[in-house]
């Protein structure tokens, strides 16, 4: 459980009423199925976003060397494909 002050002073749920007047508590309830990792790491995405901290890399960005190949594979695709 997360909890940030609230600006307005409300509550969002009734786990506020633990917290401090004028907090507000943020619970993410994460089914642990095959997908688990990939929500956790969303959900630390999103407390990062709420917290305004710097998010860091994308989750699905390339490190450039495997752009890189990538980019160098799908060239090598099109050229194979205006031969025929």
């Amino acid at each position: 459980m997360a909890c940030d002050r609230d600006a307005r002073g409300s509550e969002a749920s009734p786990l506020a009423e633990q917290a401090s007047p004028g907090w507000v508590c943020v619970v993410l309830d994460l089914p642990l199925d095959a997908n688990f990792e990939l929500r956790v790491q969303a959900a630390r995405r999103l407390w990062l976003a709420l917290e305004h901290r710097p998010l860091g890399t994308p989750p699905l960005a390339l490190p450039a060397l495997k752009q890189r190949q990538q980019i160098l594979a799908l060239r090598a695709l099109d050229g194979m494909a205006g031969r025929k």
